[in-house]
């Protein structure tokens, strides 16, 4: 069947071309731009391992998704060179491009098409920007700092930035404290709803915010969900982008801890705000991960409950913390918890942490309970 997918315009063209350009379209296994109607426009997606890419065109209905090679796309660009308008039409297994100057191109299509990629986070923080002024900041992100002696250290860690927005405006980040120099800081005014921060790659920011063939200047909606979401947007009417969320700090060691747990079979609930709740040894144990110089790994247990709070306590709790390395005891809205921590970078092995733990939440209880009275919890369902 024949499939008139319609006639592509010069502006349209161009941006598609960038996008593919920028997009790893590895053709030997499958991949393609994706061409489908949405709400009555030809709309294109190409995604990378961390970026997905969506530009909707000119509104012309048409039924179907296909998958054409991004070659046949970048040649078409090189035909309609002088300017003009182009067609694409599909036909079974062939796509063929026909310019307004007469010139043809024909090759074949994926013999897959993915589905179209939608994305339904729900997003907390937003921010308007134009189109140019973020342009800019994303390129200054970029550059490396001065008085590096090993340049090849700049490589020894992933390439992250923080989007961070706030009450009154939109803050790029970039961390190089793993090569001894000061952040790079860059911070403009917004239109912001909702303050957080999310964590991506800022060298393929930079690459897509400054090669997309862009000849205005729209107004950017930079939005995501910084609780939960796994996506950062950056829309227009030209182009929509959604950004993988990149691990940093603390969250890189979550995986490895979650591994650690299945692998132990250690019963286990996480949270949305990545709280895990777990049973060992029949002992409910709370475990979170914490950013700093060191990010490490908290785990508490609660000993007591329902314990009146006074100064004969407290001195107790003071005199148990002097007696302890690595463990610490506290009380907490009516609470007595004991609390350890573990260097992150020791997560796929905490056995030691939580026996000790577990240890000195039972000893704690049989000590403090009789003393100030309290209520045991209840053992792990």
């Amino acid at each position: 069947m024949k499939v008139n997918i319609g006639d592509i315009s010069e502006s349209e063209l161009d941006l598609v071309m960038s996008a593919i350009r920028m997009s790893v379209l590895e053709e030997d296994k499958g991949r393609g731009v994706l061409v489908t109607c949405v709400n009555g426009m030809r709309t294109w997606q190409m995604n990378s391992d961390d970026t997905w890419i969506t530009i909707p065109g000119d509104h012309h209905s048409f039924e179907g998704s296909f998958q054409i090679p991004g070659r046949l796309i970048l040649s078409a660009n090189t035909l309609n060179s002088a300017g003009g308008t182009c067609n694409l039409t599909v036909d079974h297994d062939s796509a063929k491009i026909t310019s307004s100057n007469g010139g043809e191109i024909q090759m074949g299509v994926c013999k897959k098409t993915p589905e179209f990629k939608t994305f339904s986070d729900e997003p907390n923080v937003t921010a308007k920007i134009q189109y140019r002024d973020f342009q800019r900041i994303c390129s200054v992100l970029a550059e490396m700092p001065i008085d590096i002696e090993d340049f090849m250290s700049f490589f020894s860690q992933p390439p992250l930035g923080q989007v961070i927005i706030d009450k009154t405006s939109i803050t790029l980040r970039r961390s190089w404290s793993y090569v001894g120099c000061p952040d790079t800081v860059v911070k403009l005014p917004a239109q912001t709803n909702g303050t957080g921060s999310f964590s991506l790659s800022h060298l393929l920011l930079d690459n897509l915010m400054n090669r997309l063939f862009i000849n205005s200047d729209p107004e950017l909606t930079i939005s995501f969900n910084s609780e939960i979401g796994q996506h950062l947007q950056i829309q227009c009417d030209q182009f929509s982008i959604n950004f993988d969320r990149r691990l940093s700090g603390a969250e890189i060691y979550f995986p490895q801890m979650i591994e650690y747990l299945e692998e132990k079979k250690i019963s286990h609930l996480v949270h949305d705000n990545g709280l895990i709740a777990a049973k060992y040894k029949d002992v409910n144990v709370r475990i979170q991960l914490f950013d700093g110089t060191e990010p490490v790994i908290r785990a508490t247990s609660t000993v007591l409950h329902n314990v009146t709070q006074n100064v004969k306590l407290l001195r107790e709790i003071n005199r148990l913390n002097t007696t302890r390395v690595g463990v610490r005891v506290w009380c907490d809205n009516n609470m007595i918890v004991v609390g350890a921590e573990l260097r992150c970078e020791h997560s796929k092995d905490m056995t030691g942490l939580l026996d000790g733990l577990v240890k000195e939440a039972q000893h704690l209880g049989g000590l403090l309970g009789p003393m100030f009275g309290g209520n045991a919890p209840a053992k792990a369902a």
